[in-house]
């Protein structure tokens, strides 16, 4: 009997050990939990939705008058009711512009952006002093162009970690500079979708 009693005295602590903990658990997810941001009076708060790009550069426009009435840096800003061009900034010289953009009388305004993304890695091939194949990261200066590559859109170097880039949906050109080596210049095509990120991987032989 005594055993029984010494029993079930020690389930009921497990149990009220277990449900402490559990109750601990939820409030410190009450606690930790995102609050979303308070929408000022008379304002809709204009949210865009970018497949993943987790901030932007923009600027909100009047359509009628031309008048900047909101400039943001991330996916929100808020705006009174009214008709507006949405400019978004890209990674190249090219931004997106989208016009006649209605708010109404609603919290919530979700206006989904055009834009992909693309990710470029260079590796160089090389043969060390003991005749062993090596790979190593570089840096070269890179090009961003129009498909038919008429037109330079970005000029820049090569970034490690590698960036990704944030482009308006479409084919565009890549190249390396590559002075020095034996393939001196790379060009690859950057297939930019929504909701994608486009990988680019450029390798060359330096000696």
């Amino acid at each position: 009997m005594q055993n029984r009693i010494w029993g079930s005295c020690l389930s009921n602590r497990i149990g009220l050990l277990w449900g402490g903990l559990f109750l601990l658990f939820l409030i410190g997810c009450a606690a930790t939990q995102v609050q979303p941001p308070s929408i000022p009076a008379g304002k809709t708060m204009l949210v865009l939705e970018a497949a993943g790009v987790e901030r932007l550069n923009f600027a909100v426009f009047d359509q009628g008058t031309g008048e900047k009435v909101a400039e943001a840096s991330g996916l929100m800003a808020f705006v009174s009711p009214g008709t507006y061009k949405v400019v978004i900034q890209t990674d190249i010289d090219q931004p997106v512009v989208i016009d006649s953009v209605t708010i109404k009388t609603e919290l919530e305004k979700h206006l989904q952006v055009p834009v992909g993304r693309f990710i470029m890695t260079v590796s160089e091939e090389y043969t060390d002093e003991q005749g062993d194949k090596k790979i190593s990261r570089v840096r070269p200066r890179f090009t961003i162009y129009d498909y038919t590559m008429s037109r330079p859109l970005a000029k820049g170097v090569t970034t490690f970690p590698p960036k990704r880039y944030v482009l308006p949906l479409g084919d565009y050109k890549v190249s390396i500079e590559l002075m020095g080596t034996l393939e001196q210049r790379i060009i690859k095509e950057a297939k930019i979708r929504f909701g994608r990120i486009y990988p680019i991987d450029f390798q060359f032989t330096s000696r």
